[in-house]
Order: structure tokens, then C-alpha cells, then sequence
């Protein structure tokens, strides 16, 4: 099967790349990788138990044994008076995406981390910071990246054909918070001290 000039090989496993195709899994291989450990512990019977690499989150609990508290953190550079948000997760992941955090100064300004891959360049969405709340880490990954990408607006309306289940939070560059909460049937978030 052939996909954009890349072979597939399905039975196998296998898939053979055009010569230059540049391929970069250094966000996803994170997810990827705590969602493995996780459930190898749970395969080892550890009853409850959180993962965190660096924003990529993998938490369980079994039933009986209390929810995690999960804060979203502020971007960085917000004010204190911007709204912070938390959640309880008994079975879950998490992952953060930020355009504020590994920048640096260019003659042509301020760049980021964050490739859109559309462009080449830095992204240059409405979005400077998304958390997304699924059912792993890998897919919690995928989807923070994807939104904060594609900005707010079409960024959601992705999420919500992409993955339907997942909560979402973003920051957007004026300060504002979005949240779509409620698809993730395991989280109950928090603004502040109540809840939402």
C-alpha cells in the first residue's frame, strides 16, 4: 500500500519512507514510553500508581484507593490572576504542550520548540499552552501538540472528531482559558477550588 510516496507493509510492521522524509518522534516516543512502564506495572499487580516524564502523565488507581490530584500548571509569564485549573484522575493520562517554555531570541524574534509541520516553522497559533486529559499518554501527546498547532478554534473542532473522549485546556495568548471538560469520563476538574 502506498500513502503520501510512503510504502506500507501492514503484515509486517514495516513501513519504507521516501529518501529525505524527516521524521522526528521525540514527543510521541515519551507518551509512548510511559504508557508501556505503566502497564507493565499494572501487569505486576501495583495497585495504584502515577508516571510523570516531564508533562506526560499516566495514572491508575483501583477501585477503593483514592483519585490523583492533578494540577495544570499556568503558562509560564501568566499572572497569578489568570485561572488555574486542576483535576481528579482515577484512570488516565495527561500531557501539556507550550509555545512559552524552550524559546530564543532570533534577529527575526522570539522562536520555539514546536514545529508546524505545515510550515516548517515555530507554530504561530491563538494557543500558547494545551493539556489534554485521554486514556494515554501517547494520545494525550498527539492531541495537545495537534491543538495547540491548529489554534483554538480548529484545534478543538479536530480534537472533537479526532478524540471525542478527551478533555482539553488551553491558554490562549490574551490570557484567556478554554476548557472543554466533561468527554474524559474519569476526570472531575477544578477551577480554583471548585468544581466545574
Amino acid at each position: 500500500m502506498e500513502l503520501r510516496g510512503w510504502q506500507l507493509f501492514p503484515r509486517a510492521g514495516l513501513v519504507r519512507l521516501r529518501r529525505g522524509t524527516r521524521l522526528d518522534l521525540g514527543g510521541i516516543a515519551k507518551g509512548w514510553t510511559v504508557d508501556r512502564v505503566s502497564e507493565g506495572l499494572i501487569g505486576r499487580r501495583i495497585r495504584a500508581g502515577q508516571l510523570n516524564a516531564g508533562g506526560d502523565l499516566r495514572v491508575w488507581s483501583e477501585p477503593g484507593l483514592p483519585a490523583w490530584e492533578i494540577e495544570a500548571a499556568l503558562p509560564d509569564g501568566f499572572a497569578s490572576n489568570a485561572p488555574s485549573f486542576r483535576f481528579a484522575l482515577r484512570n488516565g493520562a495527561a500531557a501539556t504542550s507550550s509555545t512559552l517554555r524552550r524559546q530564543w531570541a532570533t534577529p527575526g524574534g522570539n522562536r520555539h520548540h514546536l514545529i508546524d509541520p505545515r510550515s516548517g516553522l515555530p507554530a504561530a497559533s491563538d494557543t500558547v499552552q494545551c493539556t489534554v486529559v485521554g486514556t494515554t499518554a501517547a494520545e494525550a501527546e498527539i492531541a495537545a501538540k495537534t491543538v495547540l498547532l491548529l489554534g483554538s478554534e480548529d484545534g478543538l473542532r479536530w480534537l472533537e472528531r479526532t478524540f471525542p473522549l478527551c478533555d482539553a485546556l488551553l491558554y490562549k495568548q490574551d490570557g484567556t482559558a478554554i476548557g472543554v471538560f466533561g468527554k474524559h469520563g474519569d476526570a472531575e476538574w477544578k477551577e480554583g477550588g471548585g468544581i466545574l
